[in-house]
């Protein structure tokens, strides 16, 4: 019980998952996984039905959460761009209110081959976050010192859990990158590290620590707790790793061929049984009940810290992910739900406005100005996000998101209004696998012309057709919607400001 007169200001504590997608979560109707500190969340607070990332893929969407700006203008918008450290993000913003900001676990702003969070300087603010402890994807970071220093035992399953090119020999073979065995992906396997040794763990552990020291100090903090997992390599510890049957998981939504005329994807797996679908997704859904369980510790200690009812908690995932799904794993690629559409819960002190939904579009862009805007501080004239706060106060909106957009590299943009969803692949990104081509034809590739794809252009509807199989482009009864949704989109890429720096890096 903390004894310190509670401070005035409103904490905000924001956790994100890594490639959690809609459904990976039982308070979204998923009666499978087992999410009971997620659902404590959303039953005390706000279930945001569709609320989607512009840009599927960590970096870009990171970014986006920090500084309210699309991927396009902030810049950062691939994974090998470094964010430019002079845009002002929510820690900067909140800094002139006498907020502490603190991030802990996965960043990604940069380049991970940069080696930047292998030399983070302590004594300077990163990206306005007075206290940081960073560990990437691949364990480098903080948490693979500590693992270094003070268990040595563990360094090498430390290492292992970070790459699954370190625990399987890597297939070169681009079609099929994840196999180890015809039939089995390497990147499924049971981590070796003790639970409470385990990155999740770790992160979670540096979370509770800055919330115990801030609350002590009487200081309103911002906290990012932003866990790795269920990232790839699919891999929990025990107990987690045993907690589901791949047998009694749903097989995988999929056509056979249906991708067969779509550019080689990123981790497109090869006729792969829906089995070790299976497989994967027990794994994958044992991460989440993991990160779960240590979320849980983190409410624990707001209701020990007398703090629970004075933090706005904030919950999301960058994207999501195939698991399977249209014959995919992972994300990138098409522009599917699977990986647009993510959880987002809000629990308000006081639990106000428990249980309620919120059915209107909303995107990681939003979240910077709805925070500022809650809190009563002033949004910045550069902001590309719509703050939704008037309806987190019982108030009428005085901006509500119409169109929600879509960008992933140069490969693919979209813009979605309601139920409806038009998505435009550029034809120099659509292309023939090489065994498909005429045998007197030198090249490994070559453009496709897809009239029956609409030219490059997808227009599906969610409401008739979940797993977005039906191609509507073109029918004259869904004119009005195909035309105002790429009038929509024209807009946006012509209006919305383009930055794309030099990269520096490759990942």
């Amino acid at each position: 019980m903390n004894n310190n007169k509670k401070q005035q200001k409103l904490n905000i504590l924001l956790i994100t998952t890594d490639e959690q997608r809609f459904d990976a979560i039982g308070c979204n109707g998923n009666d499978y996984i087992r999410t009971p500190n997620l659902d404590r969340i959303a039953r005390e607070g706000i279930n945001f039905k569709n609320h989607t990332c512009s840009s599927p893929i960590c970096t870009p969407a990171r970014a986006s959460i920090l500084t309210g700006l699309y991927s396009r203008t902030h810049g950062a918008w691939h994974v090998g761009y470094n964010l430019d450290k002079k845009i002002i993000g929510i820690p900067n913003l909140l800094s002139k209110q006498n907020y502490i900001s603190g991030i802990f676990g996965k960043a990604h702003f940069e380049a991970e081959l940069s080696n930047y969070a292998e030399n983070m300087n302590h004594d300077k603010k990163y990206y306005g976050f007075n206290e940081f402890a960073i560990t990437e994807d691949n364990l480098v970071g903080e948490y693979l010192e500590y693992i270094k220093e003070e268990f040595p035992q563990y360094y090498e399953a430390a290492l292992k859990n970070g790459n699954e090119q370190t625990s399987n020999p890597y297939i070169d073979n681009y079609y099929d990158p994840l196999f180890a065995d015809v039939g089995t992906l390497k990147a499924v396997f049971t981590s070796e590290l003790p639970e409470h040794l385990h990155q999740t763990a770790w992160i979670t552990d540096q979370t509770i620590k800055f919330i115990r020291e801030k609350t002590a100090q009487n200081k309103p903090f911002f906290a990012w707790c932003s866990y790795v997992d269920p990232h790839h390599p699919f891999n929990p510890p025990e107990p987690f790793a045993s907690m589901y049957d791949p047998k009694e998981l749903p097989r995988p939504i999929r056509k056979k061929g249906e991708n067969a005329f779509l550019p080689p994807c990123y981790f497109h797996v090869k006729d792969m049984p829906d089995s070790e679908f299976q497989r994967m997704k027990a794994a994958y859904y044992g991460m989440i009940s993991h990160i779960d369980h240590h979320i849980g510790r983190i409410l624990n200690v707001l209701e020990e810290t007398d703090q629970l009812e004075n933090t706005i908690i904030i919950f999301t995932s960058d994207h999501g992910d195939y698991c399977g799904d249209h014959g995919l794993v992972r994300k990138l690629c098409f522009m599917y739900d699977n990986i647009l559409k993510i959880p987002f819960l809000i629990r308000l002190p006081k639990k106000m406005k428990a249980g309620t939904e919120y059915h209107g579009a909303t995107q990681h862009e939003d979240i910077l100005p709805t925070i500022l805007d809650y809190l009563g501080f002033p949004i910045p004239d550069h902001v590309q996000g719509i703050s939704f706060a008037p309806f987190l106060k019982n108030k009428p909106l005085k901006k509500s998101r119409v169109y929600s957009y879509y960008e992933y590299q140069k490969k693919a943009v979209g813009v979605s209004k309601g139920p409806w969803k038009l998505i435009y692949y550029p034809l120099n990104n659509w292309f023939v696998p090489k065994e498909k081509l005429q045998e007197n034809t030198k090249d490994n590739y070559q453009i496709l012309s897809l009239p029956k794809r609409g030219n490059g252009f997808v227009l599906t509807n969610s409401e008739q057709d979940s797993l977005e199989y039906d191609n509507l482009i073109g029918q004259k009864e869904v004119s009005a919607i195909e035309n105002e949704l790429k009038e929509a989109l024209f807009e946006w890429l012509l209006n919305t400001p383009l930055y794309y720096p030099k990269k520096p890096y490759y990942w």
